[in-house]
């Protein structure tokens, strides 16, 4: 699992990340970097996802320390496509997805 950043686009000046996360898998861990986030997940049909967000360290959450606490986001296991804006400040998002392949999204 890899640490990643969401990439930054010059023209809308938000910050965004796209992925597919394979059924049965976690994905990278994305840091935020930006308040109050919006959050999506798209589960592939028959399937569900969630997301889970951490409010750990940003040095641990970078070095994947076994102290990183996650949080499942408030909508839990979803099967339909669902967005949700954390209340709190996060500093990391990961995503996971059950029986189905599923795209999932991060932006600030």
């Amino acid at each position: 699992m890899a640490v990643l950043s969401l990439d930054n686009d010059a023209d809308s000046h938000r910050s965004s990340k796209q992925v597919t996360v394979l059924a049965g898998a976690t994905s990278d861990i994305f840091i935020v970097g930006v308040e109050k986030p919006t959050i999506s997940v798209f589960p592939g049909a028959g399937g569900t996802a969630k997301a889970q967000v951490s409010i750990s360290p940003l040095s641990d959450i970078r070095i994947e320390a076994a102290s990183v606490n996650w949080i499942d986001w408030a909508l839990g296991d979803v099967a339909v496509d669902s967005s949700d804006v954390p209340l709190g400040v996060i500093n990391a998002v990961r995503f996971m997805a059950t029986t189905q392949d599923a795209v999932c999204e991060v932006a600030g």
